[in-house]
């Protein structure tokens, strides 16, 4: 990536900072920024991608296999239907696993399945980043209302680490703050 460097910048309360992708949020209420900090983060975020970079090998999108599989639960007011999954890059050109569920609204109110169901993947142990514009991956139902007893079907992807180590899955009840609701663990073998 070699070195970035920030000039001058002011950014004001809650104004996220992408920068080659990433979110750095540096901003306060109209207070200058910190430029040697910047470039601190920029240049170990720099290091970080190399070596992650040795990691990673690009999955081919000429057609992405997808792979069925049928994994059912209710976590709290939800029901997942875990369908299909599919290796992919990321608009990077970095490989993902694409995630294709049903998701059903059991509650008594109007509900959006990003709201109710939290989804956490890992391999080796570390949690996975989302990711994000996928061609043919519309990720944006997840946003849609829908009400009490009717069902979508949700798409969602995570950056990968490695494209041969398992992903285990993990949907959680988003508003089960005390961890009372069991959540749906399941594993994706790569290889």
């Amino acid at each position: 990536m070699g070195r970035v460097v920030v000039e001058r910048l002011q950014l004001e309360s809650s104004t996220p900072l992408f920068i080659n992708g990433k979110l750095a949020d540096y901003g306060s209420m109209h207070k200058d920024i910190d430029y040697d900090e910047i470039n601190h983060f920029l240049t170990e975020l720099s290091e970080t991608e190399s070596i992650n970079d040795k990691n990673e090998t690009a999955v081919s999108n000429s057609s992405p296999k997808e792979n069925t599989m049928y994994v059912v639960g209710s976590v709290g007011n939800s029901y997942i239907e875990l369908t299909s999954w599919k290796l992919q890059n990321d608009h990077d050109g970095k490989p993902a696993i694409v995630l294709t569920y049903t998701w059903t609204n059991n509650s008594n109110e109007t509900a959006k399945a990003s709201l109710a169901v939290s989804i956490e993947a890992y391999q080796n142990g570390v949690s996975l980043d989302n990711a994000f514009f996928i061609d043919g991956v519309d990720t944006s139902s997840g946003i849609k209302n829908v009400r009490p007893g009717y069902s979508i079907e949700v798409q969602t992807a995570f950056r990968l680490s490695d494209t041969t180590a398992d992903v285990e899955l993990e949907f959680k009840d988003m508003w089960d703050i005390f961890g009372s609701s069991t959540p749906i663990n399941t594993t994706i073998h790569l290889s």
